[in-house]
């Protein structure tokens, strides 16, 4: 496999892992959300990235994700009230 062959088929496996970690019922809420696009957007920008540190050349998008949940504050507090439901149970803390 040629240079430029495997740098498609590692982008493409990475596209199939971020799409399958999209796909878990645990980020539903904030996909389908105010802020669901620029959740996508950021999520997907911060696993590609390949800069250093990790994820600062998706500053711009995160900014704009972290201002989408101030202005829909609405979206966190649903988020802390299904975190509580998943208490751990009492030996595990």
């Amino acid at each position: 496999m040629s240079c430029g062959a495997v740098e498609w088929h590692e982008e493409e496996q990475l596209d199939r892992r971020i799409e399958q970690a999209l796909e878990c019922p645990c980020v539903d809420d904030l996909k389908s959300g105010p802020c669901g696009e620029l959740f996508v957007t950021t999520f997907t920008c911060y696993h590609k990235s390949r800069a250093e540190p990790k994820g600062c050349d998706c500053l711009t998008v995160s900014l704009a994700f972290a201002e989408c949940l101030r202005r829909h504050p609405e979206v966190l507090d649903d988020l802390h009230k299904a975190d509580e439901g998943l208490a751990l149970p009492s030996a595990a803390r």
